[in-house]
């Protein structure tokens, strides 16, 4: 009896082997921004403060979005939108965004550096 049973078992199991190995899972990822005028403006980093709202450091600005980065309005760094705390700082290569934490939408962490 046991010999009869062992056949049918092997059959279900090399079955279900071949139905779950056969079965594939893809996912998709989801484009944020790009830049339509200069595609070449990678995101450097992103910190959103909520589910679907923050800011998103780029190459050449800053961005904010409410929409988890599908539309961003765009923040330009010059030298008087910077509270330079009374430091003198080379202003002849504009500022490199490193990086940006956000807070809230009136408190936000850009950091990068000046020149060289």
């Amino acid at each position: 009896m046991r010999k009869m049973l062992i056949k049918p078992m092997l059959l279900l199991v090399t079955v279900v082997f071949h139905l779950v190995g056969s079965y594939s899972v893809n996912a998709q990822m989801r484009s944020v921004y790009i830049d339509s005028q200069n595609p070449e403006n990678d995101i450097l980093k992103l910190s959103l403060y909520s589910q679907s709202e923050g800011f998103i450091a780029f190459d050449d600005w800053l961005g904010y979005t409410i929409d988890s980065g599908r539309t961003v309005q765009k923040k330009f760094i010059t030298p008087s939108n910077v509270n330079f705390n009374g430091y003198s700082v080379n202003l002849t290569f504009g500022f490199t965004i490193a990086g940006v934490k956000a807070f809230s939408q009136n408190n936000v962490l850009l950091y990068g550096g000046y020149g060289w």
